[in-house]
């Protein structure tokens, strides 16, 4: 099985993995069949950007089988969990990182009509179409250091059917109560009461905070300055249990504009309260990066929702309309510092179209079941950490110049390999036979395969008014 080429950049990522647990634990991590099982699963998910057998097969030329590589996938018991967490410290290690930003956020991938198969599938509401699609949704913790941003946490999210079968009925009685259905005695209908939330089906706060927990275990020497999450998680009582799990660091989070905040004065909306505080206008760089111009508004309120006083910041960017609000319990710092904290928040939403688009998990990676579901989202993890690890990417992060895009590098790496595979073909002892063997091998791997969009090989029918028809409708 051995004797497959693979790519220098996943040799050595795989390698390091090894010799780093070697090194802690004085212990072997993976078989040699592991091992290459793993490296080769790498190597074909950046040439294919998926993680499909039937795939692997073809562009390995048949020599490995899709049922072989399920089998092996499944039963073959990797620690795929372990390596990633090993993965982790070693790029900690490797780039010698002690401090960072942690960011919390979800997406979600759109699965087909039939899901039978597919674990964690739920029915999303997607507010661009204002319809419903099926999807699997994954909340992701990250840490943005001053070299790299890796994910350090994630876990699939489904909604709790208690809940929903709860919210379903309460939203029925009160629609009915809005149009003047009453009970006997005149009273309006009684909704029904919350129930408890299933322990198997935890929210996303709950998930954060589960998460932040993990981070803590796992890596207690990073030193957390900030932790950043949008309008979504936030409530009163998440955000001081994220704040007990980190309590030297600054925890911001947007709300929305409906809330209510109050002085001694008066009591309103935090957009109409705003509407009255003068603002401050200024340039701001934006994640280490970009100047932009921008509008600033600042005061310490008390928020009734959290039951306590709040650090509230105001800002909007240049050729923006409206302004988003930022709270913190922090009062130390500067209303411009914690809109800068808040704005690594957007590095979330980069790393998921980099992932979804050039990291396997986005394209064919249905996996079944539960197992499947995890092995797929860890797999492509690792290639997220493989290509970290290549040789070109390490010389920018090490000279603090700009890292290379995802895509770059993996255009950049299967040039490379065809361009050794055709220098080894050229170098051998009888070229000509070994290219008419490398052609043969694609004929029989790649077949083409039958279009369902045209019509062609199949019954094309013309059809005619009927004769019968005609005459009796004439007039």
């Amino acid at each position: 099985m051995n004797d497959f080429k693979i790519t220098s950049s996943v040799k050595n990522y795989v390698t390091l993995i090894i010799e780093y647990h070697y090194k802690t634990s004085n212990k072997k991590l993976l078989s040699l069949k592991q091992e290459f099982f793993l490296m080769f699963c790498l190597h074909m998910m950046i040439f294919t950007n998926s993680i499909n057998w039937e795939k692997f097969q073809r562009f390995s030329f048949g020599k490995y089988k899709a049922k072989a590589l399920s089998y092996m996938f499944q039963r073959s018991k990797i620690p795929l969990k372990k390596i990633y967490i090993l993965g982790i410290n070693l790029l900690i290690d490797y780039y010698k990182i002690t401090n960072g930003y942690l960011l919390f956020d979800d997406t979600c991938r759109q699965r087909g009509k039939v899901i039978k198969m597919i674990a964690n599938v739920f029915k999303y509401f997607d507010t661009k179409t204002n319809g419903y699609f099926n999807a699997q949704n994954i909340v992701f913790l990250f840490l943005v250091t001053k070299y790299i941003t890796i994910p350090v946490g994630f876990r699939f999210y489904i909604p709790c059917p208690k809940t929903k079968e709860w919210f379903e009925k309460d939203k029925e009685i009160r629609n009915l109560n809005k149009q003047g259905y009453r009970n006997l005695d005149g009273s309006k209908l009684k909704r029904p009461v919350k129930p408890d939330r299933s322990i198997e089906h935890p929210s996303k706060n709950m998930i954060a905070e589960e998460l932040l927990k993990k981070f803590k275990e796992l890596f207690p020497n990073i030193e957390v300055i900030s932790f950043s999450f949008d309008s979504g998680y936030c409530s009163g009582d998440s955000l001081i249990a994220y704040e007990k799990v980190l309590p030297k660091s600054v925890v911001v989070t947007e709300v929305p504009c409906s809330i209510k905040v109050s002085d001694k004065r008066r009591s309103a909306r935090i957009d109409e309260y705003f509407n009255s505080i003068p603002s401050q206008k200024g340039r701001m760089k934006i994640r280490g990066y970009e100047e932009k111009h921008v509008e600033i508004k600042h005061a310490r309120l008390y928020v009734p929702s959290h039951n306590r006083r709040l650090n509230i910041v105001a800002i909007k960017y240049e050729c923006e309309k409206n302004f988003r609000y930022l709270i913190t319990s922090n009062f130390g710092y500067r209303p411009i510092d914690i809109a800068q904290m808040y704005s690594f928040r957007w590095l979330a939403e980069v790393f998921f179209f980099d992932w979804k688009c050039y990291e396997a998990w986005g394209q064919t990676a249905m996996q079944q079941k539960n197992a499947g579901a995890l092995c797929g989202v860890l797999m492509s993890l690792l290639l997220d950490q493989c290509l970290l690890f290549h040789p070109e990417q390490v010389r920018r992060i090490k000279n603090n110049i700009p890292a290379c895009t995802v895509g770059s590098l993996r255009e950049k790496i299967i040039i490379d390999q065809h361009l050794e595979h055709i220098k080894h073909l050229l170098q051998s002892e009888n070229p000509s036979e070994k290219i008419q063997e490398y052609a043969k091998n694609i004929d029989k791997s790649f077949v083409y395969r039958d279009s369902k969009k045209h019509m062609t090989g199949r019954e094309f029918p013309i059809f005619k008014p009927d004769p019968y028809l005609l005459k009796k409708y004439a007039a």
